[in-house]
């Protein structure tokens, strides 16, 4: 699996466990590209990090 994967996996995840836990579906899918964006950034610094390092 790579990165947007795992991301998407999470993403969906999260956006269940909102609403099995009563937070509005509305809101829930109005944050969601933030976190989206937050967590490919993450997983980007995450990657540049490695290949600073020079890790695979």
């Amino acid at each position: 699996m790579n990165g947007a994967t795992i991301t998407g996996i999470d993403l969906t995840a999260s956006l269940t466990l909102g609403v099995g836990l009563g937070y509005c579906p509305r809101a829930m899918a109005e944050l969601l590209p933030h976190a989206e964006a937050g967590m490919v950034e993450g997983l980007a610094s995450l990657h540049q990090g490695e290949a600073d390092h020079g890790d695979p």
